[in-house]
């Protein structure tokens, strides 16, 4: 097994686990930003991000090859062309990619950070080894990292009164 096909698994998993989490305690920012990022993009579409990144974010962290890498290089490709499109309208709200965690306009971060993102997955899909599965108890690792995660963005407003 590539311990670096493991370690960018993890990563992965994490970040989009993290980012739906986010987006699921923060449900009405992350809707109302459609109307800035995205017009166009059905609602029930977008409603639907959370659930679609943490599936693929639990596929990554189990080890489901090369299936979830293949998804994550489709997602975060997706992210990017989205924000970039944003970009060139003339957005420059929050993208809420990641919510109060890590708040990041639309412009050339949150791009760059989507390309690099569906870069380390193309990565992870040419590397990976399909027949060495890291298994269900992988998932521990992003699980804890989301809800360290989760419990610093909700207490965050509250610490910094």
């Amino acid at each position: 097994m590539n311990g670096f096909a493991v370690v960018l698994e993890l990563f992965l998993a994490s970040s989009l686990l993290v980012a739906a989490s986010q987006k699921l305690l923060q449900t009405e920012a992350w809707r109302a930003s459609r109307v800035d990022i995205a017009p166009d993009i059905p609602v029930t579409l977008w409603r639907s991000l959370p659930f679609v990144e943490t599936l693929v974010g639990v596929g990554l962290a189990i080890g489901f090859r090369p299936w979830a890498g293949v998804a994550a290089v489709a997602l975060f490709g997706m992210f990017g062309i989205v924000l970039a499109i944003a970009y060139r309208n003339g957005v420059r709200a929050d993208c809420n990619c990641f919510g109060a965690f890590l708040p990041t306009k639309v412009g050339p971060v949150a791009i760059g950070r989507a390309i690099a993102l569906a870069l380390m997955s193309v990565a992870l899909v040419r590397i990976g080894d399909p027949a060495a599965a890291t298994g269900a108890l992988a998932l521990s690792v992003p699980l804890t990292v989301t809800a360290l995660v989760s419990l610093y963005g909700t207490l965050r407003p509250m610490l910094s009164r």
